[in-house]
């Protein structure tokens, strides 16, 4: 009987101890999660001033760098297409299609037209043509296929309930018979009429996230430098200017892969590709080198390796490749093992009070790390080295760059607390990561002969050199091209 007794004693107390551990746990939970937009508006604060400095200054400098396209500057009136519409102003309206080349549309939560003001056909003909199909008091959904129709319908009326819309991509039946990616806004509904502001135009994209559109002049939506910037392609299809294929005879050839880190820039001759030729050229003394940007916005390394059989039709002699983040992003949450550890370290990552304050524990173990990133993006680049060599080019990585911290600095603040697109690694966190990625790929290059260039060991610093986690501002663009360039001069002398 006391043996029973004493048994239901210690289960109380365990009970009761479990009881207070879990209670106290949630009370953690619930005093970090109303912490953490403090901590936000805390880094917010310390970093705004700073950043908007570091752009105020980049801004500056590239004013003050001559645009050798020399192309008209973006139609600043562009941003304002939204009040334009809601304001009633048909003139104002159908001048502002005109300069900009976008179909701009009242229309009501079903699509139907209220008024239409298609461009101009010298801005626009397929857009134009396009526009003049739909007569008013008809929808624009008829444009469209039925899965289509029914997710902008869902888009319109959620845009007239006052939620913001994002921009839909659809593809776009051109009165030829062909097909074209178009992109759609939807702005905030005028009250008054009832109507929402529409504006369509065709997209920079020729294939979504793949290629885009070749031979166009379009303001950027896809780059955060506080001013509006152009995207300007070539034939190819390329954010370059114009080259010749077959490649002419004298012509040494460099070709740069990736994502918006590669592609990224707040003009196309500001690029780290673009700024990479200039200093080859007057290192060498030679105007026929050329290193060409074919980097696409949002691409990760398998993006790449669809994209090999056109980025080798360039015929480069060398292809130097900077790809992490589009990687590491889809992907990290699943470099945990299967160990008894990181199974629990995947269950704590859920909470918000164990990322703020112990989230260097979380991270994977360090093999977890290298595994990861072997699976997610050295795969993808053994594949493009063997396609490259096949084709006789020379092939190059470049280690990743990331905002490198002093935790004296307010700086420390804005970048240690959560990017929002890696909300379980803090930025301390996430450059533990990389660094063990870099070393990684550095044995890769030592294992397979490839070029490796020590892009993250040259390209310190914080908001002055970095807007977020990995976007580079202009004075990192410059370094980073400084060491690409030192680099690749000597592997460009034995380029015959």
């Amino acid at each position: 009987m006391r043996i029973v007794r004493r048994a239901g004693i210690v289960c109380f107390y365990v009970a009761s101890a479990l009881g207070v551990a879990v209670v106290a746990c949630l009370a953690l939970e619930l005093w970090a999660r109303m912490e953490l937009p403090q901590v936000r508006e805390q880094a917010i604060a310390y970093g705004t001033p700073l950043a908007e400095e570091a752009r105020a200054r980049d801004l500056q400098r590239v004013s003050g760098i001559p645009d050798p396209s020399a192309a008209p500057e973006p139609d600043k009136d562009a941003a304002a297409w939204e009040a334009v519409l809601n304001s009633g102003d048909d003139a104002a309206c159908a001048a502002l299609a005109g300069r900009t080349g976008y179909w701009l549309v009242r229309v009501d939560a079903a699509g139907v037209i209220h008024a239409s003001f298609p461009p101009d056909r010298h801005s626009d003909e397929k857009l134009a043509t396009t526009a003049e199909r739909v007569r008013p008091d008809e929808s624009v959904l008829s444009l469209l296929n039925p899965a289509e129709a029914a997710d902008f319908h869902s888009a319109l009326e959620s845009a007239r309930q006052g939620n913001a819309a994002p921009a839909r991509f659809y593809n776009l039946s051109l009165p030829d018979g062909s097909s074209c990616l178009s992109e759609w806004h939807i702005g905030t509904v005028d009250h008054a009429s009832g109507t929402l502001p529409l504006r369509v135009g065709l997209s920079l994209w020729e294939q979504f996230g793949l290629r885009y559109r070749a031979n166009i002049d379009v303001t950027n939506p896809l780059e955060q430098w506080g001013a509006p910037t152009r995207l300007r392609t070539n034939a190819q299809g390329w954010r370059d200017d114009p080259m010749e294929v077959p490649k002419p005879d004298g012509v040494r050839r460099i070709v740069c892969i990736g994502g918006s880190t590669t592609a990224g820039g707040p003009r196309g001759d500001l690029t780290y590709p673009n700024l990479t030729e200039q200093r080859l050229r007057t290192a060498l003394g030679d105007d026929r080198i050329e290193v060409v940007n074919c980097g696409v916005y949002a691409a990760g390394s398998d993006t790449v390796r669809k994209l090999l059989p056109d980025i080798l039709a360039l015929q480069p002699d060398i292809v130097v490749q900077y790809n992490f983040i589009n990687d590491f992003l889809p992907s990290h949450r699943g470099w945990y093992g299967a160990s008894i550890t990181d199974l629990i370290k995947a269950f704590l990552a859920r909470s918000t009070f164990v990322r703020l304050h112990f989230n260097a524990w979380l991270l994977p173990g360090k093999e977890a790390i290298r595994r990861g990133y072997r699976d997610a993006t050295l795969d993808n680049f053994k594949a493009t080295l063997e396609a490259c060599r096949s084709a006789g080019a020379r092939v190059a990585f470049a280690s990743f760059a990331y905002p490198t911290l002093d935790t004296s600095e307010p700086d420390y603040i804005l970048y240690t607390r959560f990017d929002p697109r890696c909300t379980d690694l803090d930025s301390l966190s996430y450059g533990k990561v990389v660094d063990l990625c870099n070393d990684e790929l550095k044995r890769f290059c030592e294992a397979e002969g490839a070029i490796y260039i020590p892009v993250a060991e040259n390209v310190r610093g914080g908001i002055p050199y970095f807007m977020d986690m990995c976007h580079m501002r202009l004075p990192a663009l410059e370094s980073m091209a400084d060491t690409v360039a030192e680099s690749l001069e000597q592997v460009l002398v034995s380029v015959q």
